[in-house]
Order: C-alpha cells, then sequence, then structure tokens
C-alpha cells in the first residue's frame, strides 16, 4: 500500500467518522439526487434537499423542496446562488419537507 492511498483511506474514514446520522452518502454536486443543501441566506429561505429533476426545452431543472415543505425548481447556477455547496446525501423519502409537499398535493418526480 503507498502513502497516498493511505491518505485516501484516512480521508475516507474521517468522513465516516463525521457523517452526520442522516445522511446516506457523499454529495458530488448540486445537481444530485438527495443532495442536502444548506441556505447561504436563512432570511431569504431555508435548507433544502434536491428531491429530483424535470426538463423542461433544453433545460434541466431541480426540484428542490425546502425543510417546510416549499417546493422550487431551480437550475444549477440557482442552486449555488441560494445554496452552499452540498457535502452530503439524504433519503428523499424520509425528508420532513417532502413529506409536507405531498400531503398538500405537490407532485413531485
Amino acid at each position: 500500500m503507498n502513502e497516498e492511498t493511505t491518505l485516501d483511506n484516512l480521508e475516507e474514514l474521517t468522513e465516516l467518522a463525521l457523517r452526520p446520522h442522516w445522511a446516506i452518502g457523499l454529495a458530488e454536486g448540486y445537481m444530485q439526487r438527495g443532495a442536502q443543501l444548506c441556505t447561504r441566506d436563512g432570511r431569504r429561505m431555508g435548507n433544502a434537499v434536491v428531491a429530483g429533476f424535470e426538463t423542461r426545452g433544453e433545460k434541466t431543472f431541480a426540484v428542490a423542496v425546502t425543510d417546510v415543505g416549499t417546493v422550487m425548481r431551480l437550475t444549477q447556477g440557482e442552486l449555488a446562488e441560494c445554496f452552499h455547496e452540498p457535502k452530503w446525501l439524504m433519503d428523499v423519502v424520509s425528508h420532513a419537507g417532502v413529506q409536507r409537499a405531498r400531503i398538500a398535493g405537490e407532485t413531485l418526480p
């Protein structure tokens, strides 16, 4: 085993040790189902999760649902403007905001 492999393993173990109880994995960017989105400005909107995607014409929109159930359709640029780069993935089905949105009659992807 070389030094680089050892450092990679150490980073992976560190991530696992620091993983929140609700996280199901590491995010690889904004446009990933389950990406947990931390708001940049809590006065504007709350934290959210990417629940899925919709395509309109040639544009792809992430369907983001806040913790209180507000549904937004945002481009990757808009996600980057509103939220910090996601680090964790979460289970979309068990997300409280997704459940609230469905109870309110929202159709989610």
